[in-house]
């Protein structure tokens, strides 16, 4: 096909389009947010635009002191009841809260979704340049590979934001908490599937807390193979919002630790990547030398 170029640039800008808007609804719908702790209490099933069954988790969580329980605009074609009393980090909407996002969902349509969306966008772009009678032009080639190098340098950047981000909301969050002693009163379970049908079972502490008349349990985010009945009963430190005495996180100092980890192993891989483009371009820049020699001045 002649335009078939044409084709493939405006199948880029669909995806460059798309990639944009998601980020863009992300990130305002994340500013607009204040972040609480919620747990899913079940699923509720409904029909699709297609007529198909799906199902949505139901979380309950309080915000400014008043319980709620919000169905997620999520659609999921079976319930995972493993994920039912599962604590997790929500954004609910500051001028509606019948409105939330968990965290997770967040994070990865924007880390995951939108640059592989933006990598397709210039994938097309390049398929593009090559097959359009401009490839002539070196230019059209060279910025369609200097685009997709752009994106992909995006990523580690992000996830290091990202990270960075986390360790900000945990230093905070202590840093304001009121530290109380919880009890460690049993085990929550969580189940995984692997690809081969097989099913994994994880454990992580429940520790309940009573702060000014309101008792809670909370589940560790640090998870086991198996249940160590010999620590029920053991006091385990607990952050408690004062102005909210419904979310509580229990204190670790691996938590710090692995954000740490996340942070450096992120700047590993901008510093790697940036050498390695780097010098692959000096690389490339030598050759051109070799090839067609040093310029000559004319006097």
């Amino acid at each position: 096909m002649k335009y078939a170029y044409l084709l493939f640039w405006f199948f880029a800008v669909i995806c460059v389009g798309m990639g944009c808007k998601l980020a863009y609804d992300n990130i305002v719908f994340y500013k607009n947010s204040d972040i609480v702790q919620g747990a899913v209490v079940r699923y509720e099933d409904f029909q699709n635009s297609r007529g198909y069954t799906k199902y949505a988790p139901v979380y309950s969580f309080a915000y400014e002191g008043v319980a709620q329980e919000v169905k997620a605009a999520i659609q999921e074609d079976k319930p995972d009841k493993s994920q039912i009393g599962v604590m997790n980090y929500i954004a609910v909407n500051k001028n509606n809260p019948k409105e939330i996002r968990p965290i997770f969902d967040l994070l990865k349509e924007t880390l995951i979704f939108v640059p592989v969306i933006l990598i397709s966008g210039a994938a097309f772009w390049m398929f593009g340049a090559f097959v359009s009678p401009y490839l002539k032009n070196k230019q059209i080639f060279s910025f369609a590979s200097n685009t997709i190098v752009l994106l992909m340098f995006f990523v580690p950047l992000i996830f290091g934001g990202v990270s960075t981000w986390l360790l900000h909301k945990h230093i905070l969050f202590f840093k304001n908490a009121v530290m109380i002693d919880g009890v460690v009163v049993g085990f929550e379970s969580q189940e995984s599937e692997d690809d081969d049908g097989s099913t994994t079972t994880m454990y992580a502490e429940e520790v309940s807390y009573t702060y000014n008349g309101v008792t809670q349990r909370i589940v560790s985010n640090h998870f086991k193979s198996h249940v160590d009945d010999s620590v029920i009963g053991q006091k385990r430190p607990v952050g408690v919002n004062p102005n909210n005495p419904y979310e509580a996180h229990v204190y670790s100092k691996w938590n710090f630790r692995i954000y740490m980890i996340l942070i450096w192993v992120s700047i590993l891989l901008l510093y790697t990547f940036v050498k390695t483009f780097a010098g692959g371009k000096r690389i490339q820049q030598e050759d051109i030398d070799i090839k067609i020699g040093p310029k000559r001045r004319n006097y």
